[in-house]
């Protein structure tokens, strides 16, 4: 259940063969990410400011069935996903191949019988960066100890088939590690997402602990390769660390699967935005010279980093670039990042972007 399908296309199939609109979006269906102040939102690329519910107001299962997950789930069920028109759009994100991996078991239905197959646990916002475009180093830790909801917590990741660790700095948060030896022990079956800043040591303990667990990815972000440009959007950061750190990585994950454990699936995230820009294609090649795939991620908010807030004429200076020094490969996958800003703009620009990209490809 790793990698089911492997192309965009195929995901599509599967919906016309399940009945299922060609908008639908398995996510709402699925998935609960647990924020450090009690907050609960389903879908990481809405964000933290799309919230669903709230622990400290609401029991999970009370959020799973509540009124903003069933309207959610009935957009995506008549085809007209009013929430994330923007998402679907310029994403296509529903129709992500390696996200899809939970939609063969998904039960598409407004009210759902069992609980979230997919649990993002974000219990701390504890970090040792401070990313201007993040907001999570600012949050509180230690609330579902001092709540005492953690026991609700390992019952809820007991029965999932996925657990995502994206928030704050995984490897230097102690639940990380409660985490995993607990759910190594009652479900240790379940696949493991961790998203990392990559800044800190391999040590014998990590490696010990992700010994334990089967990774479905794990993915570090690093959003510029030039050091004083890494250094501004990851604050208190230092870019070296972070490749290094990488190399050590690569070479305990080939030590993994010399020992019959499965990879790591290794990938590098690029969050785009206005300082990095123009590194789209630098980041490609990047990922080819490391055999790592890079996910890009397009920054909406805060709007102070965002490529929407350019103006008109930044935007034109960042879309004559692609298309003059970008290759077709890199224009490929970079569109995530191209597409948005694009839509911004007049109708007659659009349309004449949209002719002029065609015409590169």
């Amino acid at each position: 259940m790793k990698r089911r399908f492997d192309s965009p296309l195929e995901v599509a199939k599967e919906f016309q063969a399940r009945g299922l609109p060609a908008r639908f979006c398995h996510v709402p269906f699925t998935t609960l990410i647990l924020e450090p102040d009690g907050t609960v939102g389903s879908c990481r690329m809405k964000g933290t400011l799309f919230t669903v519910g709230d622990l400290r107001h609401q029991t999970p299962d009370e959020i799973w069935n509540g009124p903003k997950l069933r309207e959610w789930r009935r957009q995506f069920l008549q085809g007209d996903p009013v929430f994330c028109q923007k998402e679907v759009r310029c994403n296509a994100c529903h129709l992500c191949p390696d996200y899809n991996s939970l939609l063969p078991v998904t039960e598409a239905r407004e009210e759902l019988s069992s609980g979230p197959l997919r649990l993002g646990l974000n219990l701390n916002g504890r970090c040792n960066l401070e990313c201007q475009m993040c907001h999570i180093w600012k949050e509180p830790n230690g609330l579902y100890d001092e709540w005492g909801l953690w026991p609700k917590v390992l019952e809820m990741a007991s029965k999932a088939k996925e657990i995502e660790l994206f928030s704050g700095e995984p490897f230097i948060q102690k639940d990380t590690y409660r985490l995993i030896e607990a759910l190594s022990q009652s479900n240790p079956d379940c696949l493991w997402t961790i998203t990392s800043n990559g800044h800190w040591i391999l040590t014998d303990k990590i490696k010990e602990a992700l010994d334990k667990i089967d990774v479905k990815h794990l993915t570090i972000s690093m959003d510029s390769l030039n050091p004083e440009t890494y250094a501004k959007i990851r604050r208190k950061g230092r870019l070296q660390m972070v490749l290094d750190n990488l190399k050590r990585l690569q070479e305990y994950d080939h030590s993994r699967l010399e020992r019959g454990l499965p990879s790591l699936s290794l990938r590098i995230s690029f969050a785009v935005q206005k300082d990095n820009w123009k590194e789209l294609g630098d980041f490609h090649e990047f990922g080819k010279k490391m055999n790592l795939p890079i996910f890009r991620a397009f920054v909406y908010e805060p709007k102070s980093c965002s490529l929407l807030t350019l103006s008109p004429s930044e935007k034109e200076e960042l879309l004559d670039f692609c298309r003059n020094t970008l290759t077709k490969e890199q224009w490929l996958h970079s569109r995530r990042a191209i597409v948005p800003v694009m839509d911004s703009l007049p109708a007659v620009d659009r349309a004449r972007h949209l002719l002029e990209f065609r015409e590169l490809l």
